[in-house]
Formats: structure tokens, C-alpha cells, sequence
């Protein structure tokens, strides 16, 4: 992104200059599309990650699809790992070298416990057959509807986007994608 290039929230633009002399140069914000990308969260009890697919469409529209990964070495082993596929859906909204994204909805699709060399354990199907257990721990369980992450951008090309922000209980993320679309 160029020096110039300013970050429209409310049209997820870009104006070149000021606004007065680009209004005939208006472009679609150069985060607009579909990035395959990992995601580290500095958590204190462990590793958590996500990698999937996130995609900004023009019209302020978010959806993310993918899997996050937790590791706690001291409670699962040094390479077991609980995996849980979500999809999520909100809106998203960049001004100057930053972006928020706010979800209206996330849904975990299925949650396994990933050991080398074994099939995955299905957990909510464990959890069903506990008496007095309906299920695993789901990610919508701990995001509510409504809420908001900021990232700044660190880098925006063409092909690539590095970004570092907080999720909502405060914990550090940093974002590394590539465009696919």
C-alpha cells in the first residue's frame, strides 16, 4: 500500500491524496478478497493457532473457515493437540493501517483430540456417551456475538498480509496470509 493510500472504513476504499481530489480514483481496499493464513496466539497454558481461509468481500462482509489448534504439552503430551473446524461470519471495517473485524456468528463444526499415529477421537461424541455432558468446549461458547478484534497491518501487498492484534480476552495474535482469490 502506498504511502498515500488512506484506508476508507466506511466504503472499505482506498483514496489516494486527500479526499477532495480522488474521488474519481476510488479503488476497492486492497484487503478485499479470499487469504489462506495462520494465525499464533501467545496463550499462557499452551499453543493455539488457527490456519484457514478468511474472506473481506466489498460490501463489509467477513467469513472465515478453518481450524484451530490447541497444544498443552503438560495436560495432552508433546504432540497431541485438540482440533476444532469452525466457521464464522461478521463484518469487517479498515481505516488507515488497521482493521476490525465483528462477528455475528461462529459455529465450531467438529472438535477431535489429534494423536500421532491413531485415528482422531471424535470429543463430541465422547463427551455425549458422559452422563450429565452434552459436549466439548465450543469456540461460540467463548465469543459472543457482537464483538470486535482489531489487528494493525504490519504488511499489505498484492499476495501477502502480516497483521498483529489482540483477541478478546486480550491475548496477543499475529496474522500471516496469502491471497488466494
Amino acid at each position: 500500500m502506498s504511502r498515500n493510500a488512506i484506508i476508507n472504513g466506511s466504503h472499505n476504499t482506498v483514496v489516494y491524496g486527500n479526499e477532495e481530489e480522488s474521488q474519481s480514483r476510488r479503488a476497492v481496499s486492497p484487503l478485499v478478497g479470499k487469504w489462506k493464513g495462520t494465525s499464533q496466539y501467545a496463550v499462557p497454558a499452551g499453543e493455539l493457532s488457527s490456519s484457514g481461509y478468511s474472506q473481506f468481500l466489498q460490501n463489509g462482509e467477513y467469513n472465515f473457515s478453518g481450524e484451530f489448534t490447541f497444544r498443552n504439552v503438560e495436560k495432552l503430551g508433546p504432540d497431541t493437540a485438540v482440533v476444532s473446524q469452525v466457521a464464522a461470519a461478521g463484518t469487517w471495517r479498515a481505516t488507515d493501517d488497521k482493521y476490525s473485524i465483528t462477528l455475528a456468528d461462529v459455529k465450531t463444526v467438529r472438535t477431535v483430540l489429534r494423536q500421532p499415529g491413531k485415528a482422531d477421537v471424535d470429543l463430541d461424541k465422547a463427551a455425549a456417551s458422559v452422563p450429565g455432558t452434552s459436549r466439548f468446549f465450543r469456540l461460540e461458547d467463548a465469543t459472543p456475538r457482537g464483538t470486535s478484534q482489531e489487528y494493525s497491518v504490519l504488511e499489505l501487498t498484492a499476495t501477502t498480509l502480516h497483521a498483529t492484534g489482540q483477541d478478546l480476552p486480550g491475548i496477543g495474535v499475529d496474522y500471516v496470509a496469502i491471497r488466494v482469490e
